[in-house]
C-alpha cells in the first residue's frame, strides 16, 4: 500500500513538473524565436557586407565585418539550441539545427575564401549552390514545417 502511494506521488510530481515546464517554455518561445529570426537577418546583412567590401578593395573593413559576423554566428547557435530545447529535441528541429550549422559553415567558407581571394570559379559555383539550397531548405523547415 505504501509502495502504491509512493508510485502515485512520483507520477503526480513528474506530471506536474512536465506541465509546469511546458507552460514555462511556452512563455519563452516567441521572444527567443523573434530574437533568433532577427539575428538571422542581421547575420545575412553582415554576410553581404564583407563580400561587397572585398570587391571594393577595402579589406580592413571587410575583416571587421567578418569578425562581427562570427559573433552573430555564436548568437545564432545559442538561440537555435534554446529553440531545439524548447521543442523537446524533436527530430525535425534537430535536423533543421544541423542544416543551419551547415549553412553557417558554408557562409564562413564563402566569406573567408572571398576575402583571401582563394575562391576559384568552380568552387564558387559549388559553394554558392550549396548556400542557396541549404538556405531554402532551412527556411522551408523553419517557417513551413516546424
Amino acid at each position: 500500500m505504501i509502495f502504491l502511494n509512493m508510485e502515485k506521488h512520483v507520477y503526480f510530481k513528474l506530471k506536474l513538473k512536465n506541465l509546469l515546464r511546458g507552460k514555462m517554455m511556452a512563455q519563452y518561445f516567441f521572444p527567443v524565436l523573434n530574437t533568433h529570426a532577427s539575428i538571422w537577418v542581421i547575420a545575412m546583412i553582415f554576410f553581404i557586407l564583407p563580400i561587397v567590401n572585398v570587391k571594393k578593395d577595402n579589406k580592413n573593413l571587410a575583416g571587421t565585418f567578418q569578425m562581427i559576423l562570427r559573433l552573430f554566428f555564436v548568437f545564432l547557435i545559442v538561440t537555435g539550441l534554446i529553440l531545439v530545447y524548447i521543442h523537446n529535441f524533436q527530430w525535425i528541429t534537430v535536423v533543421k539545427a544541423l542544416l543551419a550549422i551547415l549553412l553557417i559553415g558554408i557562409m564562413e567558407i564563402l566569406v573567408s575564401r572571398i576575402s583571401k581571394n582563394e575562391l576559384t570559379s568552380s568552387q564558387a559555383k559549388v559553394f554558392w549552390g550549396l548556400f542557396a539550397v541549404t538556405l531554402i531548405v532551412v527556411l522551408y523547415l523553419g517557417y513551413i514545417v516546424i
